[in-house]
């Protein structure tokens, strides 16, 4: 059996040499360690927790590294699983996710965000704080905003 994975991972390298064989193929690394007896041979795909090299996320499934029948892990890693995909539940109002600010007849609104990786869903809002008060200190004498005519004795106000 030690012979057949020798004779393996030697043909792996020829057929790296002679193009037959890519470079992204898990075979490909090799290493031999006297104490262990054997060569490695990372063409194993283990989906634990112990060969987890990042977790799954949003858009990226979770990528592992091959591992040698010894258990031992590699460099190169495979991907496994599905993404998560986004979970538009988180309503933070921060500037980031801001969508209108507030003005005298609105609150400000917000995008949901996913409560992973943060990014506001553009279909989605809720309204956080209060409106703007009005402050009623200008001076605009037009008909528009006339509380009562002049007359002979009093000015218009």
């Amino acid at each position: 059996m030690r012979n057949l994975k020798r004779k393996a991972a030697f043909l792996a390298l020829v057929g790296m040499a002679m193009g037959l064989v890519s470079c992204a193929s898990p075979v490909l690394e090799t290493s031999s360690t006297p104490e262990e007896g054997h060569s490695h041979v990372y063409d194993r795909q283990v989906p634990t927790g112990e060969y987890l090299a990042t977790p799954a996320g949003c858009l990226l499934p979770a990528t592992y590294f091959y591992s040698c029948e010894c258990g031992e892990k590699g460099t190169e890693t495979f991907e496994y699983g599905d993404a998560l995909g986004h979970d538009f539940t988180a309503s933070v109002a921060t500037d980031e996710h801001l969508c209108s600010e507030a003005d005298h007849a609105n609150r400000a609104t917000y995008y949901y965000s996913c409560r992973r990786c943060g990014t506001n869903d553009p279909s989605r809002t809720f309204e956080y704080g209060d409106r703007i008060p009005h402050v009623y200190d200008r001076e605009v004498p037009t008909g528009e905003y006339l509380a009562t005519p002049a007359d002979c004795e009093t000015p218009a106000s």
